[in-house]
């Protein structure tokens, strides 16, 4: 795979949501909805970095947001993805959105953390524990998310 710089890498992270929400108007299809949770889930993991807690409220909302369109989904190609997120991704998200407004920074680490597992345990319940999501660090956005 070739190696893209870091410029083009942003410019393709902050056009990521224009063109998925061009795609397909208001309404996302379901890759459209996931892939819009990997881009606020990564934003709300690096303001957690951060220690910004305004900004882990604001991508907070945003993740919440899509969980409620995806628990709309009954099923996807036989996944049923709505059973599946209420038992594995909800839970973790509660907890998450709980120590954010709590304001403990170790325990919003931690949430975010556990929310992430909750994606890889989805995913494998979903018989597609080939899509593991990890913690990054990294910041490809032309953003700053310090508080």
């Amino acid at each position: 795979m070739p190696h893209l710089n870091k410029p083009l890498l942003v410019l393709l992270s902050a056009l990521l949501p224009l063109s998925i929400a061009s795609a397909g108007g208001d309404k996302l299809d379901f890759v459209g909805y996931m892939t819009t949770m990997q881009y606020f889930s990564h934003k709300l993991g690096l303001s957690v970095d951060a220690g910004n807690a305004a900004l882990q409220d604001y991508y907070a909302h945003e993740v919440e947001e899509i969980i409620e369109k995806l628990e709309e989904v009954d099923d996807y190609k036989g996944i049923p993805v709505a059973k599946l997120l209420k038992n594995t991704l909800a839970p973790a998200f509660e907890k998450l959105e709980d120590a954010v407004k709590a304001g403990e920074a170790p325990a919003v680490n931690a949430a975010y953390d556990g929310l992430l597992a909750a994606c890889n345990s989805c995913h494998k319940a979903a018989n597609h524990a080939y899509i593991h999501i990890e913690r990054r660090s990294d910041n490809p956005y032309i953003q700053t998310f310090a508080p």
